[in-house]
């Protein structure tokens, strides 16, 4: 019953996923892999910064006419587990995200968090003017989400990206010091 799909990159096999979906009358929301600082990746580094820049602007003119493409993820969780709230982060994906509204007007764009505590939504709205709606991996919150965004200052549209029973690190530790599993 499913009629859409998501990639977390657009690797070498993107355009085969996107063949496949056309011919199984799906659409995709094509994600662009951004570097995570815990991965090592420095977003102080204007030459990584652009590299990525690059890489994306690449995949955007390779696909943007595919008819199986849906919109444009820009990163997943790559403003950490922390605060979120690195302004060099949200500067590369908005950076990214400006560059796909030129090339592309016709396919929105997107980007997608580790949960939406810390500092995310307040940057995203303050420093990504042109990501057009909000991406949330939630678990166990996922039923909270509406309320949880709209009081943390919410107000774009967004889509839960991954979801599903509570994860280990959302379950309190058992006695030998390790969460439980549900």
């Amino acid at each position: 019953g499913g009629n859409t799909t998501r990639t977390w990159g657009a690797g070498d096999d993107l355009m085969g996923k996107l063949d496949e979906a056309e011919k199984l009358g799906l659409k995709v929301l094509v994600g662009i892999w951004l570097g995570h600082e815990r991965h090592g990746f420095d977003y102080n580094d204007p030459a990584q910064v652009q590299e990525q820049f690059d890489m994306a602007k690449a995949a955007v003119l390779k696909h943007k006419d595919h008819p199986a493409v849906l919109a444009w993820g820009v990163g997943n969780e790559m403003e950490g587990y922390d605060a979120g709230g690195n302004p060099k982060i949200w500067k590369a994906v908005d950076d990214i995200a400006r560059m796909i509204q030129e090339l592309d007007p016709n396919h929105p764009t997107f980007t997608v968090t580790a949960e939406i505590g810390g500092e995310r939504v307040r940057a995203m709205h303050e420093l990504t003017p042109h990501i057009d709606m909000v991406g949330i991996n939630t678990y166990g919150g996922v039923h909270s989400i509406p309320e949880r965004y709209k009081a943390a200052g919410g107000t774009k549209p967004y889509l839960v990206a991954e979801f599903g029973p509570p994860g280990t690190w959302e379950q309190p530790n058992n006695d030998w010091g390790v969460p439980m599993e549900k």
